[in-house]
C-alpha cells in the first residue's frame, strides 16, 4: 500500500487536499458554535462577577433583611442591598437624553460582592455639590458625558397604593422622582460596567449612585427592593433562608395594637384577596374573633336639600368588634348589620341631615374607570338606624391613614390624590374633624360595601382581631404573625431569588445552535468537497484499471482488491482530515472576526472570540472521515461490476449502469417540481423567512440542476 501511495502521489495529494477542505469546513462550523457559546459565557461571567442570585422585587422592604440573612449560621455567601430602578438620564449641560437607563442604588457591599471593582467609592468629593455617580461607558457615549459632568436622573417613585384605585397617585409630578448627580467615573465596558439583570449581549446603560441618596429621592429611607448574593458554593437555598427571616412589614403588612384587640393593615390600603383568605384561615386556626372593615370616602351624603361633604364611610361584617367595642343605638341597644342598600348614620350625621330611620339618603362617591379616570357615582341607601358616637362608633382607627387626609389638622388642609372642592367644607364639618378626626359618619353592611367599592386588588382595608381563647393578646399577636408568614411565603408577594448566573449561562448556550447553523450554511460546500474527493479518487482508480484487471486475472478476490483501495482511501482521508483541523481553526477565527464586525447585528455583541472546544475537533475529524470514506466507498463499488478483460483493456465504462441513465431525468424533474412546490407552500403559508424551507428549496434546485447538467452533457456527446 505504501508503494502505491508513493507511486500515485499526485492524484493522492489532490484527494488529501479535498479531504482537508471538507474537514476544515466541518470542524470550523463546529468551532463557531463553541466560540459563540464560549464568548457569551464569558460575557455572563464578566457581567455578574461574583453575584450568583438576586432578589429584585416590585415592592420595597426593610434593608435590615440583608443583615438578617447574613446573620444565619448556614449562610456562607456574601450579600449586598440595592435599589434597582428603570429610568432616564439627561446631561445637565447639553440636554442630551438616554432612556431605559438602569439605575442602581448601592453601598460598599455591592462592588465587594461583584468583585470587579471592590474599591469603587461613591462618596462626595471635596467641593462636590451633588451626589456622585459612576456610569457605564455606553451611557457616557450616549450622553456625551465625561467625569465631572452633571446628570439628572429621573425615575418612577414607588407607591404601594395601586394607581387605579381611589387613593392611587396619578399626578405626574408626584409619581416621578429626580436625582441630580455628578459623574465621578466612567466605568469601562468590562466587569461592573457591564452589569445588568437581563442576559443580553448589548452593553448596558447603567448608573451607580449611593443607595442612601436614592432612597431619599424616593422617600423610602431604610427601604430596598433588591438583594444580591454571591459565593453560594452551588447551594440553592436562598429562598428557604429568606422564609426564615422575613417579617410581615417586608410583605407590606402591619399589625397595630388597639384597645383589647389588634388590626392587620396593608400599605396598599386594601388587603389583597390572597392575604384576606390567609387571615380567614389563620383566624379559624387560632380561634380568634375577627371584624372585617372596608373604608371609603363619600364625596357627599345628601338628604333633601341638606348635604354633608367628604365623609368617611365604613362597611362592616358585624357590629361588635373584638376587644368589646360595638356599635350602639342612642339608647344603648344593639344595632344590627345593615342589609343590602341600607345605611347606619351616626348621631351627628343624622342630625345634620335631618334624616331618620326609613328615609332614603344619597351617597356620592368616586369610582376609578378603566383608564384610571374618576367617575362620579351616586347610590340611594335606606337609613336602617342611627348609632351613637361612642364605642365602635367613635373609633377613627377604623379608617386607614389615607395620604393627604389622616395627617391634616383640619379639612381645609386636605390634599388627597384626587380632586376635592374645599369650598364645600362648612364650619360644622371642621368642628367634627377637630373633635372626632377620621371617625366614620356612616356604616354599611359588608356586602353593600363590596358591591360598591371592591377592586381587583381587594376590598377589605383592615381586619380587627382579638385574643384567642386561653391566650393573652400579646401571645395571640405573636402566634398570628407566625401563622401569617406560614400562609404567605415570600414568593407569593413576588419576593423570590432568581438564579441570575445560572440563567445567564443557560442563555449563553443560546436558542440558536450556531454550530448546526454554520454546518447548514456549509452543507453544499461539504457536499461538493465529498463529490470532488469521490471524483478524484475515482480518477485514480480508473487510471489503475489495468492493475486491477491483472490482480483479478491472477486470482485475487474482488473483496481483497476493494479492501486494499479502501485502506488507501482511509489513509488519505485520515491525513487530509487531520490537516483540515488546522484550517478549521482558521476558518472559525475568520467567522468570529466577521460576526464581531461585519455581521455584529446577528448576535448583538462585538465581544466574540475564538474558543476551541475539547470535543469539536475530534468530532469534526470523525465526521469528516465518515463523509470522505463514504464518497470513496461509492467509487470503489464500481470495480466489482467490470469484468477483468475490460479492466485489462483499461476501461471502467461498464460501471455506468443503464439504470443511472433512467434515474437522471427523474431526479431532474422531481427536484425541480419539489423546489417549486416548497416555494408555493412558503408563499401560501406566509413562511417566506423559514430557514428550513429555504434550505429545502436550495437542495432540490441543486439536485435538479446537477441532473439537468448531466443530461445536457450526455446529449452533447451523442
Amino acid at each position: 500500500m505504501l508503494r502505491a501511495l508513493i507511486h500515485h502521489w499526485r492524484i493522492h495529494l489532490a484527494v488529501v487536499a479535498g479531504a482537508a477542505v471538507a474537514s476544515a469546513v466541518l470542524s470550523g462550523a463546529l468551532l463557531v458554535g463553541d466560540s459563540v457559546r464560549g464568548s457569551l459565557r464569558d460575557l455572563t461571567l464578566a457581567r455578574l462577577g461574583g453575584i450568583d442570585v438576586a432578589l429584585v422585587s416590585d415592592r420595597f422592604f426593610r434593608d435590615e433583611l440583608v443583615d438578617d440573612l447574613t446573620a444565619l449560621p448556614e449562610f456562607a455567601g456574601r450579600a449586598a442591598p440595592a435599589v434597582v430602578l428603570r429610568g432616564a438620564a439627561v446631561h445637565g449641560d447639553t440636554g442630551s437624553r438616554a432612556s431605559r437607563v438602569s439605575i442602581h442604588g448601592i453601598d460598599e457591599r455591592f462592588p465587594a460582592v461583584h468583585g470587579s471593582r471592590p474599591e469603587l467609592d461613591l462618596a462626595r468629593r471635596p467641593g462636590q455639590i451633588f451626589s456622585s455617580a459612576a456610569i457605564s461607558a455606553r451611557l457616557a457615549r450616549e450622553l456625551g458625558a465625561a467625569e465631572g459632568d452633571p446628570l439628572v436622573l429621573s425615575f418612577g417613585r414607588f407607591s404601594a397604593v395601586p394607581r387605579d384605585t381611589l387613593m392611587g397617585e396619578t399626578d405626574v409630578e408626584a409619581v416621578l422622582g429626580t436625582l441630580r448627580v455628578t459623574v465621578i467615573e466612567v466605568l469601562p465596558d468590562t466587569g461592573l460596567g457591564q452589569f445588568g439583570l437581563q442576559p443580553t449581549q448589548q452593553d448596558p446603560l447603567g448608573v451607580f449612585v449611593d443607595i442612601a441618596q436614592l432612597q431619599r429621592a424616593l422617600d423610602q429611607a431604610g427601604k430596598i427592593n433588591s438583594i444580591f448574593l454571591g459565593s453560594l458554593d452551588g447551594r440553592a437555598e436562598p429562598d428557604r433562608w429568606l422564609e426564615s427571616v422575613i417579617q410581615l412589614p417586608d410583605l407590606g403588612l402591619g399589625v397595630e395594637r388597639r384597645q383589647g384587640a389588634f388590626d392587620l393593615i396593608s400599605d396598599e390600603f386594601v388587603l389583597r384577596p390572597r392575604i384576606d383568605d390567609a387571615v380567614t384561615r389563620v383566624a379559624a386556626k387560632l380561634g380568634t374573633p375577627s371584624l372585617r372593615v372596608q373604608s371609603y370616602l363619600a364625596n357627599q351624603l345628601r338628604f333633601g336639600d341638606r348635604t354633608i361633604p367628604y365623609s368617611l364611610v365604613v362597611a362592616l361584617d358585624r357590629t361588635d368588634a373584638p376587644g368589646g367595642a360595638r356599635l350602639e343605638r342612642l339608647d344603648g341597644g344593639t344595632v344590627d348589620v345593615p342589609g343590602s342598600r341600607e345605611i347606619l348614620l351616626n348621631e351627628w350625621a343624622a342630625g345634620d341631615l335631618g334624616a331618620g330611620v326609613g328615609d332614603t339618603v344619597e351617597l356620592d362617591y368616586f369610582a376609578v374607570g378603566p383608564r384610571e379616570e374618576l367617575l362620579d357615582r351616586t347610590v340611594e341607601l335606606t337609613v336602617s338606624g342611627v348609632v351613637a358616637i361612642r364605642g365602635l362608633g367613635d373609633d377613627p382607627t377604623l379608617t386607614p391613614e389615607y395620604p393627604g387626609i389622616q395627617e391634616a389638622e383640619d379639612l381645609a388642609s386636605w390634599d388627597p390624590p384626587f380632586p376635592v372642592d374645599l369650598d364645600l367644607v362648612r364650619d360644622e364639618d371642621e368642628a367634627y374633624w377637630d373633635r372626632h378626626g377620621a371617625t366614620p359618619k356612616a356604616f354599611l353592611g359588608a356586602a353593600t360595601g363590596k358591591e360598591l367599592w371592591a377592586t381587583r386588588f381587594g376590598h377589605t382595608t383592615s381586619v380587627r382581631l382579638g385574643a384567642a381563647p386561653g391566650s393573652t393578646l400579646d401571645e395571640t399577636m405573636e402566634a398570628f404573625r407566625v401563622a401569617m408568614l406560614e400562609e404567605l411565603p415570600p414568593a407569593s408577594a413576588g419576593m423570590a431569588f432568581r438564579p441570575l448566573k445560572a440563567e445567564g449561562l443557560t442563555a449563553a448556550r443560546g436558542a440558536t445552535d450556531f454550530a448546526m447553523l454554520f454546518v447548514s450554511f456549509s452543507f453544499f460546500l461539504i457536499l461538493s468537497a465529498a463529490l470532488l474527493i469521490g471524483l478524484l479518487f475515482g480518477l485514480g482508480v480508473e487510471r489503475r484499471a489495468r492493475e486491477i484487471g491483472l490482480m483479478l486475472a491472477v486470482g485475487y478476490p474482488v473483496s481483497k482488491v476493494r479492501n486494499g483501495f479502501l485502506a488507501e482511501g482511509a489513509v488519505l482521508a485520515a491525513t487530509g482530515a487531520a490537516l483540515g483541523l488546522a484550517g478549521g481553526v482558521g476558518y472559525a477565527w475568520l467567522m468570529m472576526a466577521g460576526l464581531r464586525s461585519l455581521w455584529v447585528g446577528a448576535v448583538g455583541s462585538a465581544r466574540l472570540y475564538l474558543h476551541v472546544g475539547t470535543i469539536s475537533l475530534p468530532v469534526g475529524w470523525v465526521v469528516s472521515m465518515i463523509v470522505i470514506l463514504g464518497a470513496i466507498a461509492m467509487t470503489v463499488r464500481r470495480v466489482r461490476k467490470v469484468p477483468p478483460p475490460q479492466l485489462l483493456a483499461g476501461s471502467l465504462a461498464a460501471a455506468r449502469a443503464s439504470k443511472h441513465r433512467r434515474i437522471t431525468p427523474v431526479l431532474a424533474w422531481a427536484g425541480l417540481g419539489l423546489a417549486v412546490a416548497i416555494v408555493g407552500y412558503a408563499l401560501a403559508s406566509g413562511q417566506t423567512d423559514n430557514p428550513g424551507l429555504a434550505f429545502g428549496t436550495g437542495s432540490m434546485l441543486l439536485i435538479s440542476g446537477l441532473a439537468f447538467f448531466a443530461l445536457w452533457c450526455r446529449g452533447s456527446r451523442s
